[in-house]
């Protein structure tokens, strides 16, 4: 029975974090959403594990206990961060410079999305668009690399560069322009260097920015010791277009705004504080990070000894950030070209797994702690900053899924840009939720879903965890579930990196397989089929598979009562015809998923060809060869695909090995899940496998690994029906794990 206190801790937890994530003026350092500072991630990332595990709140809420009028004193905090929040959000100003940026050419002619043309573009570092701007710049300071003009990445600026004469997607012309007070104490000087053009206006005395391509230009204006009123306009378009000589372009887009006082060196120009604002936002600020630090200090208690765990990973997760690129990059071609500092991160959470199932059982805390450290240091290490914005290139994937969120952004409206789905149904709206929550910049969302799938992963080796009794069985288990944290360490990551939609249906099927394969609760059954049901809806060509896998979980979990399987079913069925609700909805079309279902360059292997290869036509079983090589990694690849190929062909004789073994042992009812990578394989032998290699292959080496733990599970576990694996908060003896 549930105790008073522990529905306080609850309580509180999750007071705690909808104050974190209460949006604000960013007068506050943890101004809530869209969480795009490091600092405000790290908050959250303490402050979930409270909300996660009933263990680890509960004791953290009865030491607070133990401290005299502890709780009353933490509540108190709560409440005056929770009022100096709305306080600000109802009346206190924006800081910094209001920023307003448009591009500076017309939408490409073949942009068939809806029509936006906002005074100011929307940002997702702005998502609720206060002053009518797009962000609020602290100072203007802005070289190539970090304007971070996430409105680029929009198919209305999808210029093929490999046509001739086409803007170019790293150099596409824009427009900007900042207005504010500018106060100085003393005479000085206002210096403006740029390259671009514009012009400036301080005091109502005006200044051209002159046209400056080739090279970088500044100029100044004399200010006294006053107030003054400071407009900035600016523009880039230097005329660079595809199949130009790249040596006649002269630098990119460049943008620095100084004060220079007598004999003192050039100072940024800040935007100025509205002091009693700021006192207000401070006071919040500073209550706010007492409770996340005290917060911290109780996850600390509670980690013990195992802290020492984080401290090592993180450690070592820090040291490979901090290595010198030219030296990695000399290690790098001294292997081939092989990504060594990649893999590396990925070796990281191998060794972490096998510390975990081989040493000692680490509390679920400790683990996500660690997983934490290196799902950031795997994200900051492929980015030269924090806030970084990739410019996703000409006719990609990712820079029409970025555009489809977007366009939610700008238009208000569930539409995606599209009336009918042609691209993929779900993920924007994932898009769209990534950027909400962590705002433009790529390294903090990275990291926030790089993080869910490790835990993803982890979820599942503990729910398959078997007890060590063979040697033989036991290495089959260590080695197949060291490599599905490989694939996932190391491919996972670079298509959280790539903006690729295959990430997610990957996460949501190691979250769904041990619900529906070991569930400890009837209601895991729901979980996962809705999972299933996410995951068909991001990549339509998993429905077969999905839907082959919920019916044999049923079959095996279900077959007692029928009734257990119609509210998993109808959870699973229910999401798949959501996308033929918005086609309906938006462009009044019966299309149950997409129109690019039955395009011709998506079937490889059609019913002609069938026939043909039937015939023994050489150009057709060439084709068909070609598909079966592509599906079992017997091509050539390239040096950041030869990982992934090593641990698909390692995962793939784990699993034709568990399948001899089972049929020598005698074909069991529950050995039918060896059989479900099939499906999966088989779709795409006759669709298009080729495109992004090998992300269509991966789902069927995902549940490969994933069956053949749950049969080694089977083997050697006398447990029958359903169980719940224990958690504890790891205390004073090592927790039963992540399950």
């Amino acid at each position: 029975m549930e105790k008073p206190s522990d529905k306080a801790a609850l309580l509180f937890a999750l007071g705690l974090l909808a104050t974190l994530l209460l949006p604000t003026s960013n007068l506050m350092r943890l101004d809530g959403l869209p969480l795009a500072t490091p600092l405000e991630v790290v908050a959250l990332l303490v402050v979930v594990p409270l909300g996660l595990w009933a263990s680890v709140r509960g004791e953290a809420w009865r030491r607070l206990q133990r401290l005299r009028y502890g709780p009353w004193v933490a509540w108190l905090i709560l409440c005056v961060v929770l009022t100096g929040k709305i306080v600000l959000l109802a009346a206190g100003p924006m800081q910094g410079w209001p920023g307003c940026y448009r591009p500076g050419l017309a939408p490409i002619g073949r942009y068939g999305g809806p029509v936006v043309s906002p005074h100011c573009e929307r940002s997702f570092d702005n998502p609720f668009f206060r002053g009518d701007v797009t962000r609020y710049d602290q100072r203007i300071a802005f070289d190539g690399d970090t304007w971070n003009l996430g409105f680029l990445n929009s198919s209305r600026f999808d210029f093929y560069d490999w046509q001739p004469d086409m803007p170019l997607r790293t150099r596409l012309p824009f427009e900007a322009s900042w207005s504010g007070p500018v106060e100085t104490r003393a005479v000085g000087v206002l210096r403006v260097e740029y390259v671009g053009e514009g012009e400036l206006q301080v005091a109502g005395e005006r200044m051209p920015l002159p046209p400056s391509y080739a090279q970088a230009r500044s100029v100044e204006i004399s200010l006294t010791a006053t107030t003054s009123t400071m407009q900035l306009r600016y523009r880039f378009d230097d005329g660079s277009r595809s199949g130009q000589d790249p040596d006649s372009w002269g630098p990119r887009a460049m943008l620095r705004v100084s004060l220079v006082g007598d004999g003192a060196p050039p100072a940024l120009l800040q935007a100025q504080r509205a002091t009693p604002w700021d006192q207000i936002a401070l006071a919040a600020d500073l209550a706010l990070g007492l409770l996340v630090i005290a917060s911290a200090l109780a996850l600390a208690i509670i980690a013990g000894r195992e802290l020492l765990v984080v401290i090592v990973m993180a450690g070592a997760a820090v040291a490979l950030c901090l290595l010198p690129p030219a030296r990695v990059d000399y290690v790098q071609r001294a292997f081939g070209g092989l990504p060594l500092l990649q893999v590396s991160f990925s070796v990281l959470a191998m060794l972490l797994l096998v510390v975990h199932t081989r040493w000692r059982h680490l509390s679920p805390l400790v683990i996500y702690l660690a997983l934490a450290a290196l799902a950031a240091a795997t994200m900051r290490q492929a980015y030269p900053s924090w806030d970084h914005v990739t410019i996703w290139g000409a006719g990609n994937d990712n820079l029409t899924a970025e555009s489809q969120a977007r366009a939610i952004l700008q238009t208000g409206s569930l539409q995606g840009e599209e009336s009918v789905f042609y691209a993929q149904p779900l993920y924007r709206y994932v898009k769209f939720g990534e950027h909400a929550l962590f705002g433009e910049g790529d390294v903090l969302y990275g990291t926030a879903v790089f993080l869910l799938a490790l835990g993803s992963a982890f979820y599942s080796l503990e729910r398959f965890r078997s007890p060590r009794s063979e040697e033989a069985r036991g290495l089959l288990w260590i080695v197949t579930a060291v490599c599905l944290l490989g694939v996932t360490g190391y491919y996972m990551a670079r298509f959280v990196r790539d903006g690729m939609a295959e990430y997610p249906t990957w996460i949501a099927m190691l979250w769904a397989f041990p619900l529906l394969f070991a569930p400890a609760r009837k209601r895991d059954l729901v979980w996962g089929a809705l999972l299933l049901g996410m995951a068909s809806i991001t990549r339509t060509n998993q429905i077969p598979g999905n839907g082959l896998m919920l019916a044999v979980s049923l079959l095996l979990h279900g077959r007692h009562r029928w009734k257990d399987g119609v509210v998993p079913l109808a959870a699973f069925t229910g999401l798949c015809l959501l996308p033929l609700v918005h086609n309906l909805v938006y462009g009044g079309a019966f299309v149950f998923t997409t129109t690019s279902a039955g395009i011709a360059s998506n079937l490889i292997l059609g019913p002609q060809q069938w026939l043909a290869i039937l015939r023994g036509d050489p150009q057709a079983v060439s084709r068909l060869l070609n598909q079966v090589q592509l599906l079992l990694f017997a091509v050539p690849l390239d040096d950041w695909q030869a990982p992934v190929g090593m641990f698909a062909h390692v995962l793939m004789v784990a699993w034709l090995i568990t399948t001899i073994l089972a049929a020598r042992r005698g074909w069991q009812r529950a050995d039918v899940v060896m059989l479900l990578p099939l499906p999966y394989v088989l779709t795409h032998l006759v669709f298009a496998v080729q495109t992004y290699y090998p992300r269509h292959v991966t789902m069927a080496v995902l549940v490969a690994g994933l069956g053949v733990l749950t049969t080694l599970r089977a083997e050697t576990s006398d447990t029958q029906g359903l169980q719940r694996p224990s958690i504890s908060p790891g205390i004073r003896e090592p927790a039963a794990g992540m399950g």
